[in-house]
């Protein structure tokens, strides 16, 4: 499979920010709407508080394979992720069952 297509502009984020659901843990914060296109498409957000390039870079391209993995359970919908500050200490297996975890709570509809 094709890495998700981008999210670029600011609208594009803001539509999905407040369209969406969002949940969060100690690691990302994951917003999620129903996409007017016809695939999931991912929109990333790291600060520079994160870390250095180097690091912000790393965990976007583990996002972006975590969510390529999982594409076609995702469904039609719009996806933002947001690195929490400190969340790059862990392992990329940590990320995906952070991700795996609050991407059921939203497709699911449960709080908790």
């Amino acid at each position: 499979m094709k890495h998700p297509e981008p999210l670029r502009k600011t609208e594009e984020f803001k539509r999905v920010y407040h369209a969406g659901r969002s949940v969060a843990d100690s690691r990302i914060v994951l917003y999620m709407a129903e996409s007017d296109a016809g695939r999931p498409r991912l929109g990333i957000s790291v600060s520079k508080k994160y870390g250095n390039s180097v690091q912000r870079h790393r965990f976007k391209r583990r996002i972006r394979e975590i969510v390529r993995l999982r594409e076609e359970s995702l469904g039609n919908r719009d996806i933002v992720v947001i690195a929490r500050n400190g969340s790059g200490e862990g392992t990329g297996a940590e990320l995906a069952a952070s991700f795996d975890r609050l991407a059921a709570r939203l497709l699911t509809g449960k709080k908790r």
